[in-house]
């Protein structure tokens, strides 16, 4: 999607699954100087980094309700406030998400936000396990090595990998490809 959006600028990329607690609102709003213990430095944040540009929000269902509070806001007026500061600082950007959960049935059990997942949810590309599209592990392969550099033989263990389930799908994959290439 940000690849043909037309936007020079790189994507802003985050795991909401990995954002300390602590320092969420630090990473997403950014922060001044002294804005809190052990703020030496001020920081942009994911919004200002993303002005201009794509923010992909990756495993956005572990995001509490206070956060999903805050980012229904600044997607609806591209305003927020760094930790620390007053005064409010403007963003513009396309935001693209993904999660392994059913959002709907997270906001059925008051885990999401339904405005939330309304506002985010315009265009929902549902992608199949890899199970269901076995015939597509060899160019996958080609694919992250190509991305990440692995210049060498083409793997050879299609037909073992074409046995297995996936239950952990492409990232499962990726895991098994990382080790062949270390062994």
């Amino acid at each position: 999607l940000h690849r043909y959006s037309g936007k020079s600028k790189e994507m802003v990329y985050e795991n909401c699954a990995i954002l300390d607690s602590d320092l969420k609102a630090s990473i997403l709003f950014g922060h001044t100087k002294g804005g809190f213990t052990g703020a030496t430095a001020p920081r942009k944040g994911l919004f200002m980094s993303g002005n201009g540009t794509s923010i992909f929000l990756d495993e956005i269902e572990t995001l509490d309700l206070n956060t999903q509070a805050q980012l229904l806001h600044v997607l609806d007026t591209g305003v927020f406030r760094a930790v620390g500061s007053d005064r409010e600082q403007h963003s513009r950007f396309r935001l693209i998400t993904a999660s392994n959960e059913d959002l709907e049935k997270l906001a059925m059990e008051g885990r999401m936000r339904k405005d939330l997942m309304y506002r985010i949810n315009p265009l929902s590309i549902e992608l199949p396990p890899l199970r269901a599209h076995m015939e597509d592990i060899p160019e996958i392969i080609d694919s992250f090595e190509f991305a990440n550099g692995i210049i060498s033989d083409r793997f050879s263990g299609f037909d073992n990998l074409m046995k297995r389930e996936f239950p952990g799908n492409v990232r499962q994959l990726y895991s098994i490809i990382r080790n062949y290439r270390l062994i």
